[in-house]
């Protein structure tokens, strides 16, 4: 009794219909595709120093050693600028130090070389926007910024449907794309700590 018992199950595990794997969903994004900058935050710019006046360093020479990639940039890559702007009360964004590394000697100028985060003071909503081009880690990113929440939510819409075209600032409201190779992070405080915003 039990061979036959046996034998039918197998039978009948052969018969039944044999289902195609799941397919695994792509990855998503999670949380909106914008941050907005909150009183108290900062927003640290770092841009490259480049021999040629450009943002975007590409490099020389790569090499590969085990898990370690090297990039050699030759003399093209100067140093680099670290501008930190404040997000104060009414969300205002106001610079409150740059420092410039080149070559590890440190100087402070009074202004960044290549000013980002010019939101005109009347604007009182700040946002990072980033537009997803291929995949999570390939973006470009605006700054918006708007005299309401109404017109910021209005722009950050016409932006993501026309880049190119809806990036324009009035007196209403302001846009600013992020030049690829400048890298934006909003960082908030965290006890004596500032860690990333997002």
């Amino acid at each position: 009794m039990r061979l036959w018992l046996a034998l039918a199950l197998a039978v009948l595990g052969g018969c039944a219909t044999k289902r195609p794997p799941v397919p695994v969903p792509p990855p998503r994004i999670s949380g909106p595709s914008y941050l907005d900058l909150q009183p108290g935050w900062r927003v640290q710019v770092v841009t490259p120093v480049l021999k040629s006046g450009g943002f975007l360093l590409k490099a020389a020479e790569q090499t590969e050693e085990g898990n370690t990639i090297t990039l050699r940039a030759g003399d093209e890559f100067q140093g680099y600028e670290t501008a930190v702007y404040g997000v104060g009360k009414e969300r205002r964004i106001g610079l409150t130090e740059v420092t410039m590394n080149r070559g590890g000697a440190l100087t402070h100028p009074a202004k960044p070389f290549a000013p980002r985060l010019r939101v005109p003071r009347r604007m009182r909503h700040v946002r990072l926007l980033y537009t997803l081009k291929v995949s999570d880690a390939d973006h470009n990113m605006a700054v918006l910024a708007a005299r309401d929440e109404a017109r910021l939510q209005a722009l950050t819409s016409a932006v993501q449907g026309d880049p190119q075209g809806a990036c324009r600032s009035n007196r209403n409201e302001y846009c600013e794309w992020i030049p690829a190779g400048v890298a934006v992070k909003a960082e908030r405080p965290e006890g004596a700590a500032w860690v990333p915003a997002r």
